[in-house]
């Protein structure tokens, strides 16, 4: 799949690269392609490149190098224009600057091709050194080459060859078209979870997970008595659904548990934890607070995060709990789109077990500190990370952290 970029994320990706002055250089914002004028200055005749046409050309690249340094996955075709004017050209090159034979003179477009092959030749060799480097990931393709004849009319004898209105058509210039492939980001798993079995017993380890500010989803790392007292309640519910349900009791939402009706203004004491015996288990916490806010919301909000799409567990308090995001079309296009760099991949995570909010039930001490383990995965199922990245979090914060940070195709980048 290959996405076109429009205008205005091209203008994005081109808006930091402040080495050259846009109007001058090149990269026009109001179009979708990007020029790069070369300032390839050649004597009459000559297309072979010295030592300061080199030099120019180094410096007029550099906002094409970043770009490919910061947009390693990004499609980027490269076309070389090579103008020409009406004058008649003599190879320079290969006869004498006052030999006009026959076999000296050039065809139309012939010495702008010849410039224009002496220019892509030097360009494989700077991408081939880049990527030796280490400094970009792949090579660009093959630069097509386009030869434009000049408008003006040229009459020789008459016309002076030397005349600005000429040199004004021998520009050589590169052509720029950038687009964004994501296919690899398609079906991209990835799993932040809790993994070593005993590292920690906690019900604050709620978070939102996010790529590029986009949200994933929530991951529910909760391995505490919490959760496995709802787990284990909702498997007696499941049993017999008689022994607790909501019903009308003398014009009043009630519940029913056994034999045992209560409502809003039931208060969970000993006398009650007794009567309900087995069938529901409270907790310290429980003391003082009406039946109906425990056994009715808290059970809505812990069986809704129990049951989010992509978590495992292994339902031992303390045990190994995951919680795995696949990224569709979609939600691929949308990373890509929020992307402050379009090649990154920015994973962060934000606790979301505060003192307010809908997770405040599980409350006690703050949000869980420990950082978690990141495994990501491409479609075909290849690991391209697993570990636990090396930041830190505070215990109780709800600040955003970032954990990691990839290509576009999941690889964590060096440094």
């Amino acid at each position: 799949m290959k996405v076109t970029l429009t205008e205005a994320q091209v203008k994005k990706l081109m808006s930091d690269y402040k080495l050259l002055n846009e109007v001058e250089q090149g990269f026009n914002p109001t179009t979708v392609t990007k020029s790069i004028d070369l300032g390839a200055t050649f004597d009459s005749g000559k297309y072979i490149l010295d030592s300061k046409i080199q030099s120019t050309i180094n410096e007029r690249l550099a906002p094409l190098v970043q770009f490919l340094q910061t947009n390693p996955s990004s499609d980027v075709k490269i076309t070389i224009v090579a103008g020409e004017s009406r004058v008649t050209n003599y190879d320079r090159e290969k006869c004498g600057p006052k030999v006009f034979t026959p076999e000296c003179k050039l065809k139309p477009k012939q010495l702008s091709l010849l410039r224009a092959q002496q220019i892509e030749t030097y360009l494989g060799k700077i991408f081939n050194g880049l990527k030796s480097e280490g400094r970009i990931q792949k090579l660009p393709p093959k630069p097509l080459i386009s030869t434009v004849l000049g408008s003006t009319p040229y009459v020789a004898g008459k016309d002076n060859p030397d005349d600005a209105k000429y040199k004004q058509e021998q520009k050589i210039e590169l052509l720029i078209d950038a687009s964004a492939s994501y296919e690899c980001l398609v079906g991209m798993k990835i799993t932040i979870s809790y993994e070593t079995p005993g590292d920690h017993t906690c019900d604050e380890a709620i978070f939102d997970v996010q790529l590029n500010n986009v949200s994933l989803g929530v991951a529910n790392l909760n391995n505490g008595s919490i959760d496995m007292r709802g787990a284990e309640l909702m498997a007696k519910i499941s049993q017999n659904t008689i022994k607790r349900k909501i019903i009308t009791y003398n014009d009043k939402v009630v519940g029913r548990t056994g034999r045992i009706v209560w409502g809003k203004e039931t208060i969970v004491n000993d006398e009650l934890q007794k009567k309900m015996g087995t069938l529901y288990e409270f907790l310290p916490e429980d003391m003082g607070k009406s039946i109906m806010d425990i056994t009715i919301k808290s059970q809505i909000m812990q069986k809704k995060i129990r049951d989010i799409k992509g978590r495992e567990t292994d339902k031992k308090i303390g045990g190994v709990r995951r919680q795995n995001f696949v990224l569709d079309q979609t939600k691929a296009k949308t990373i890509v789109d929020r992307g402050r760099i379009k090649d990154r991949l920015i994973l962060s995570i934000t606790p979301l077990v505060s003192k307010d909010g809908p997770y405040k039930e599980f409350f006690k001490k703050g949000s869980h500190s420990d950082v978690p383990t990141v495994k990501i995965s491409n479609g075909e199922g290849e690991v391209l990370y697993s570990g636990n990245p090396n930041v830190k979090m505070t215990r109780g914060s709800t600040s955003k952290t970032i954990l990691l940070q990839t290509d576009l195709c999941g690889k964590p980048l060096k440094g």
